[in-house]
């Protein structure tokens, strides 16, 4: 929302100011084998629906409070699937107990562990700073 660190549902709330190729969603809950499924659905749906090219996710995962071995080795597969995709992810306000069980999946090492943050606004801060450096970097060639 202008003005403040919050966070809010864009089709409720068309005054949010939005960011070109980042696509910040929350993550409705615990994940596991009968969850992953609905989760990815929803994603990419997002994505689908967008209305700028996303090159960015970053997943709010407060709401997360268990993640299951099913659920980690399907996340690996979507997130490897998106890299392939050229969209990059990022976490925000994941629980220490699983960020631990992501780490043991190897979702840290797809994702790298620099893009896991404490909360969604050093997530966005950190892709705005990548952005600069790419934009330098492109302007220099």
């Amino acid at each position: 929302m202008p003005g403040t660190e919050a966070y809010r549902y864009v089709g409720r709330h068309p005054e949010a100011v939005t960011f070109p190729g980042l696509l910040i969603w929350r993550l409705g809950g615990d994940l596991f084998f009968a969850s992953i499924g609905h989760f990815e659905e929803g994603l990419s749906a997002a994505l689908a629906a967008s209305p700028s090219s996303v090159r960015h996710v970053l997943l709010d995962a407060e709401s997360v409070n268990f993640i299951d071995a099913s659920a980690s080795d399907e996340l690996v597969t979507f997130l490897k699937k998106l890299e392939s995709d050229e969209i990059t992810v990022a976490f925000a306000r994941v629980r220490d107990s699983v960020r631990e069980r992501m780490q043991m999946a190897g979702i840290d090492v797809v994702v790298g562990s620099a893009d896991f943050h404490d909360r969604v606004t050093e997530g966005v801060r950190a892709w705005q700073q990548r952005q600069q450096i790419e934009s330098l970097r492109l302007y220099r060639e």
